[in-house]
């Protein structure tokens, strides 16, 4: 999209070159017409520039935005992959009664650090706040 913005941008000269033709042509025979042509294709030539600016400025923010989901996405991916990983960890009950008692253990404590570490990644300060709250009322 930069590109096209750039390329509308750079033909500005082609319409300085057709008003200054325009401008010498008037001087030798006054011709309404041609004047007016003039003026009606630098008003939709500025009314392009300003239509392509606008809508460069709306792609790079739906750009940003997008790299803001990605980046949420593969974060919760991650997040979701660990989770697995604690679920697979706890479907081993092999050993006697203190061994599974210390992975329960470890695996409490794992969690523990692990949500709050989630809590704390969230960006939006209003929502982590009611997170901490809700962790807390839960233990």
């Amino acid at each position: 999209m930069q590109v096209l913005h750039q390329d509308i941008m750079s033909r500005q000269h082609v319409l300085d070159n057709l008003t200054e033709k325009a401008n010498t042509l008037s001087k030798q025979s006054p011709v309404a017409k041609v004047n007016k042509f003039v003026d009606e294709a630098s008003t939709k030539y500025t009314k392009l520039c300003g239509q392509s600016k606008a809508m460069l400025e709306r792609f790079e923010v739906a750009v940003k935005d997008h790299q803001q989901y990605q980046d949420a996405y593969q974060d919760c991916h991650d997040w979701l992959n660990s989770a697995r990983d604690k679920v697979e960890a706890c479907a081993d009950t092999s050993g006697d009664r203190v061994s599974i008692q210390n992975k329960l253990d470890r695996l409490k404590v794992g969690t523990e650090i692990w949500i709050i570490d989630f809590i704390l990644s969230v960006d939006n300060q209003n929502v982590k706040k009611k997170m901490l709250r809700a962790r807390t009322i839960l233990h």
